[in-house]
């Protein structure tokens, strides 16, 4: 047996689920940028933005958690199942892991500070 293969399982099954699943995960990511673009309000009312966050974020995984449960085997079960057309998504997730990918302005200032200084003792 292959590993990972699930015994009795089918292709169209494990095609359901794998669509399932990649709906759903798209759906949270979209959620996660929502709620995290709207932390500033927590912060602006003093509140504790970054507990507020991951707090909110846990909520949001675990049902995600209980939504692919209840969901897979409802399409499953729901008569023939549709199988998508990988080639009709139109959406690509791409995170940076920092909303300063070239650093902190004052970094940046200090590389640019180096720079200069290295063309001045060169030149």
């Amino acid at each position: 047996m292959l590993a990972g293969a699930v015994p009795g399982g089918s292709d169209t099954g494990r095609l359901v689920t794998l669509a399932t699943i990649d709906e759903l995960w798209s759906d949270y990511l979209a959620a996660v940028a929502e709620l995290r673009a709207g932390t500033v309000w927590i912060s602006l009312g003093g509140g504790n933005p970054m507990g507020d966050f991951l707090r909110r974020l846990h909520a949001m995984f675990e049902e995600l958690q209980r939504t692919i449960d209840e969901e897979i085997p409802a399409r499953l079960n729901g008569g023939e199942p549709t199988l998508p057309e990988w080639r009709e998504r139109g959406a690509t997730w791409t995170y940076l892991t920092t909303d300063e990918p070239f650093g902190r302005m004052s970094e940046r200032a200090m590389r640019g500070l180096v720079r200069m200084v290295q063309r001045t003792l060169r030149g």
